[in-house]
């Protein structure tokens, strides 16, 4: 638990409802004039970071070690417009509902310079079926899920770790396009004609949707 988390939770404990709603809006206000502070001077933001911090990039979660700059990608993000070069996010935007995941993707838009690179990395729901269709059990063995039957690896392919809304290829490139994203393509694991974008991904590769979109140039 963060240490915003820990005041949080003790000053709801302790105070009645009419005062924990001001310390509450207080806390959130100095949370994001923190995390815009911390973004100032930006180029490449890698969100949803957790324990994997990328050298020389601006690492950005809710939680994380302690050089990881602390926010709720639910929200948009704390940056002055047209001022990053290149975002990444892996497994990510599966952890959270389509409609914030529009609104955070609509934020990147934003935030990219013209010409600016957004890549992306999820699972893919059409890799799942195909898996649950062919009864394939074991393919994700090597990260220890192993799921006892085709039913259940569906359910928990959906619903485990968190995840809120998982893609297939048409409806993430839908929604990419309808936030403003040109030129979407999708990419190898590990693999970009962007030297900064290559050799990213830290995750095994279970047939995850990997893309890189453009804001477009003016």
């Amino acid at each position: 638990m963060t240490p915003a988390k820990i005041v949080s939770t003790i000053c709801r404990a302790i105070l009645p409802p009419v005062l924990f709603k001001p310390v509450a809006r207080l806390q959130r206000k100095c949370n994001k004039i923190h995390a815009r502070k911390a973004l100032t001077g930006a180029t490449r933001l890698h969100l949803g970071c957790g324990n994997h911090v990328l050298n020389n990039w601006h690492n950005v979660d809710l939680e994380g070690p302690a050089e990881v700059i602390k926010w709720d990608l639910s929200k948009a993000l704390p940056i002055a417009s047209n001022s990053v070069e290149l975002i990444f996010s892996e497994h990510f935007i599966e952890h959270i509902p389509k409609p914030r995941a529009r609104k955070l993707l609509l934020s990147c838009h934003d935030a990219l310079r013209p010409g600016g690179i957004l890549r992306l990395s999820t699972p893919d729901l059409d890799a799942l079926i195909a898996a649950y269709q062919q009864e394939r059990l074991r393919d994700w063995a090597d990260v220890e899920w192993l799921p006892a039957t085709p039913c259940q690896m569906v359910n928990e392919g959906m619903r485990n770790w968190g995840h809120e809304f998982v893609y297939n290829k048409n409806e993430l490139f839908e929604l990419l396009r309808e936030c403003g994203f040109t030129e979407i393509k999708s990419v190898e694991w590990r693999k970009s004609d962007h030297p900064d974008l290559d050799k990213l991904e830290c995750r095994p590769f279970h047939q995850e949707i990997i893309v890189e979109c453009h804001k477009t140039s003016r």
